[in-house]
């Protein structure tokens, strides 16, 4: 081989590596199948979510870590149906995209969820039990109408608002634990 081409063929490497190399991080953390990435129960040493997650990976799970903040990198995953973020420490809200059809965010500290569905026009399953949600704004699942199944169980529920729930259309299951004296708006 010429000095050129090897010189080429060292460059190209170098190239791809850090690509090549962010993916292998995460799946030498996480457990990566396909387009499934489980990066649950790392006995407590995930405090956030990786950025590096494949952007074809359409189910994951981040479950039993310290995760106490997700933000708006789950919009990088523009084919991610099935998020499971149970048993964390996460108090705020975090952009979900278009494509999700299945949140699992139970045992969080989620305060307040309304705007977080505004872009989750697929959306059929959203399981928040546990979580310290005390109020339903109007409008809060306003683009979710193939909503199937909604558990806010065991959230410290006092106030829904009058439309809290419209626009649900399709949903069969609703489950609520309240909390005191519930106010409704």
């Amino acid at each position: 081989m010429s000095p050129l081409k090897g010189l080429q063929c060292l460059i190209l490497i170098l190239m791809f590596y850090p690509a090549v190399a962010l993916n292998t991080t995460i799946c030498e953390m996480c457990h990566c199948q396909d387009n499934v990435v489980d990066c649950s129960a790392q006995l407590g040493d995930l405090h956030k979510l990786p950025k590096n997650i494949p952007n074809d990976t359409d189910t994951l799970d981040v479950s039993f870590n310290q995760i106490e903040f997700i933000g708006n990198i789950l919009y990088n995953l523009p084919v991610l149906w099935k998020l499971t973020v149970t048993n964390n420490t996460i108090a705020t809200q975090y952009g979900l995209p278009s494509s999700l059809t299945s949140l699992y965010g139970q045992n969080n500290k989620l305060t307040d969820i309304f705007g977080m569905f505004n872009n989750t026009i697929h959306i059929e399953i959203v399981d928040l039990t546990n979580n310290n949600i005390s109020s339903i704004e109007n409008g809060t699942f306003f683009n979710c109408d193939r909503l199937v199944h909604l558990d806010l169980s065991y959230n410290p529920l006092v106030r829904l608002q009058d439309g809290a729930f419209t626009g649900l259309s399709h949903l069969r299951k609703l489950q609520v634990s309240l909390f005191g004296f519930l106010k409704l708006k």
